[in-house]
C-alpha cells in the first residue's frame, strides 16, 4: 500500500509473498532465545514460612464452550478467603490452570501483600514458571505472571497434589457450564445424591492394583488395563501420581450402596447470574428465617462429604476380577 502511494508502484503476487516471508524470517531471527524462553527463572531464595500468604490455585474448562472456572484461596494471618470466577474465550485446560494463578497474584497485588507462596496441582505449569519457560498458547499469561513477580519482596511456585487443593478445586468446579439447569435440578423435589470431586478423589486406583486386575482372569479387568495407559500416563504428568481418580464408578457406588459414605442434608441452590454465576451453596437448615427468602419451601438433597475409600476400590476391583 506504501508502495502504491508514495512511489505510484504496484507489486505483483510473488513480491508481497516474498516481502512477507522476509520480514517473518527477519523477525524470528530478531527474537532469539527470547522467543522460546521467559527470562529470568523465577527462583528466588527459600524464605521463612512467618508472614508468608499462602494461595493455592485451580481451574475448570469446558472443551464445547470455551469457558473456565478460575477459583483460588488466599490464606493470610490464619483466615482463608475464597474468589471464584468465570473466563471465556480459554483455548486450553493448560491456559485456564495459567489465567487462575495470574489472577490470584494479582489478587495479593492489589492488596498489597509482599510475601506468597504459590501453590498449584498443575505439575506442567509450576516447572513452566520455575524454569523460566514458555509454553504453545500460554506465553502471554507466563510473561504476565513472570512481570507480576517483581512486585513482591518474595514469592515462589509449588506443586502440590490434588488431595491437598481441594477447596481451590471445588472453587473451580462449580457448575458454570449451565448453573440455570443445575439449580433446577437441585430444587425439582427428586431423591438426590450428590457426590463432589472432593469425595471421589479419595479413591485411587494405582498402579500395583492395574497389575493385579492384569493378572487376573477377569475379561473386563484386563481389558481396562489395556486402555487405561493414557489415563495413567496423564495423571502422572499432571499430577505426578502413579493412579486413576475413580469419579464416575465412585458416583454409581453411592446410589446403590450408600452406607460407604457419610452425608448431610440441605437445601443446595446454584446462583445463575452476577461475578458469582455457577457458584453452588449448601444450606443446612440450622438457621430458621422469619421472612420468606430463594431458600424458603425448598426441598432437601443428601450431599456425600466422606467415603470409605478402600471399601469402594475393593468392590470395584473385585467385580473387574471376577468378570
Amino acid at each position: 500500500r506504501n508502495n502504491l502511494i508514495f512511489n505510484n508502484r504496484h507489486l505483483t503476487s510473488a513480491e508481497v509473498v516474498s516481502k512477507a516471508i522476509a520480514s517473518a524470517r527477519e523477525w524470528v531471527t530478531s527474537q532469539g532465545v527470547a522467543s522460546r524462553n521467559l527470562t529470568p527463572p523465577i527462583r528466588p531464595p527459600p524464605i521463612a514460612t512467618q508472614g508468608v500468604c499462602l494461595i493455592r490455585t485451580d481451574a475448570a474448562w469446558n472443551e464445547t464452550t470455551k469457558i473456565a472456572g478460575l477459583g483460588w484461596t488466599i490464606e493470610e494471618s490464619r483466615e482463608v478467603a475464597s474468589y471464584s470466577r468465570a473466563s471465556r474465550h480459554v483455548s486450553s485446560p493448560l491456559a485456564a490452570e495459567g489465567l487462575a494463578l495470574r489472577e490470584a497474584i494479582l489478587k495479593c497485588r492489589d492488596r498489597g501483600i509482599s510475601k506468597i507462596r504459590c501453590e498449584s496441582d498443575s505439575a506442567i505449569l509450576v516447572k513452566a514458571i520455575n524454569n523460566g519457560k514458555s509454553l504453545a498458547g500460554l506465553y502471554g499469561i507466563l510473561s504476565d505472571i513472570s512481570s507480576l513477580a517483581f512486585f513482591f519482596d518474595s514469592i515462589t511456585f509449588n506443586w502440590i497434589s490434588r488431595e491437598r487443593n481441594t477447596v481451590a478445586d471445588c472453587l473451580a468446579k462449580q457448575i458454570f457450564g449451565d448453573p440455570e439447569a443445575a439449580d433446577i435440578v437441585f430444587t425439582c423435589g427428586a431423591d438426590i445424591i450428590a457426590v463432589g470431586i472432593n469425595v471421589t478423589h479419595q479413591v485411587v486406583m494405582t498402579a500395583d492394583d492395574r497389575d493385579k486386575l492384569a493378572s487376573s482372569n477377569g475379561k473386563l479387568g484386563q481389558y481396562l488395563c489395556k486402555i487405561l495407559d493414557l489415563y495413567y500416563s496423564y495423571h502422572l504428568d499432571a499430577y505426578e501420581i502413579k493412579g486413576v481418580y475413580l469419579h464416575d464408578p465412585t458416583t454409581i457406588i453411592a446410589a446403590f450402596l450408600p452406607s460407604l459414605f457419610t452425608y448431610t442434608e440441605g437445601v443446595v441452590r446454584v446462583q445463575t447470574d452476577g461475578i458469582t454465576r455457577g457458584l453452588t451453596l449448601l444450606y443446612n437448615n440450622q438457621k430458621r428465617f422469619e421472612e420468606e427468602t430463594e431458600w424458603s419451601d425448598k426441598p432437601s438433597v443428601k450431599v456425600a462429604v466422606t467415603v470409605d475409600a478402600p471399601a469402594v476400590l475393593k468392590l470395584i476391583m473385585d467385580r473387574l476380577m471376577e468378570s
